[in-house]
C-alpha cells in the first residue's frame, strides 16, 4: 500500500507491506506539495523495491489540514488508483488514530489560531462530529485514552495505512474527499468589477 499526507504542513509518503513500512519520506512544508509530491512518491517506491503496478491500494490523507494541500493529496491519490486499477482510501487523522483501540478515546489535533481539534471515539466508532475547542476546555473523561499530535509524530503515516486496510478488510472504504473543519481563509471579492462587452 502506498499511503500519502499532504493535508498537514508537510509532504509525506511510505510504502507500506501489511502494517510495516517498506520506506518513507517526509519533508516539512507548507506549499509545493503538488511539485514534490509525485518525485517523492518515484523515490520512495525505487527505495522499497516495489513497482507501481504491484500496489494493491493507495491511502492519502482526508485532514484534517490546509485547503490546498489536503485536495493535492487526495487528487494524486484518486488519480493513481485509477491509472493502476486499484482502490484509493481517504482516511481522516482522527479515524486513523482511533482504529482499533479498544474502549473510550479521546482524539486531538492541533487548530488554527491555538485551538484544537477533538473527537471521541469508542471501539473506532466516532461518537460525534469533531469539536474545535480552547486548550483548556479538552479535557479526558475517566477511563478515557487522550491521543495528540504526538501520536502522529511517532508512528508515521502507519495509523493512515492500518485504518486504511481495515475499511478495504470491512468492505467500508471511502472515496477519498478532503476533510475542510473551518471556512477558506479567502472569501470572494465583493467588489464589483465592470465587464466590456465587444
Amino acid at each position: 500500500m502506498l499511503a500519502i499526507d499532504t493535508a498537514a504542513a508537510q509532504c509525506a509518503v511510505a510504502v507500506f507491506q501489511g502494517d510495516v513500512a517498506l520506506a518513507a519520506r517526509r519533508e516539512p512544508m507548507r506549499r509545493g506539495h503538488a511539485e514534490r509530491l509525485f518525485p517523492m512518491i518515484e523515490a520512495t517506491l525505487a527505495e522499497a523495491r516495489v513497482a507501481a503496478a504491484a500496489l494493491d491500494a493507495v491511502a492519502v490523507c482526508a485532514g484534517p489540514g490546509g485547503f490546498t494541500g489536503a485536495r493535492v493529496g487526495v487528487a494524486a491519490a484518486r488519480g493513481l488508483a485509477l491509472a493502476l486499477g486499484r482502490p484509493a482510501v481517504g482516511v481522516d487523522w482522527f479515524t486513523a488514530l482511533a482504529a482499533g483501540r479498544a474502549g473510550a478515546v479521546l482524539v486531538t489535533l492541533p487548530a488554527p489560531q491555538g485551538m484544537v481539534h477533538a473527537q471521541r471515539f469508542r471501539d473506532g466508532a466516532a461518537l460525534g462530529p469533531v469539536a474545535t475547542l480552547a486548550p483548556d476546555a479538552v479535557r479526558a473523561a475517566p477511563g478515557e485514552a487522550l491521543l495528540g499530535p504526538e501520536a502522529v509524530e511517532a508512528e508515521g503515516l502507519a495509523p493512515l495505512a492500518r485504518a486504511a486496510l481495515r475499511m478495504l478488510a470491512a468492505g467500508a472504504a471511502p472515496r477519498p474527499a478532503p476533510l475542510y473543519l473551518r471556512p477558506p481563509d479567502a472569501a470572494p471579492s465583493r467588489v464589483a468589477v465592470p465587464v466590456m462587452l465587444a
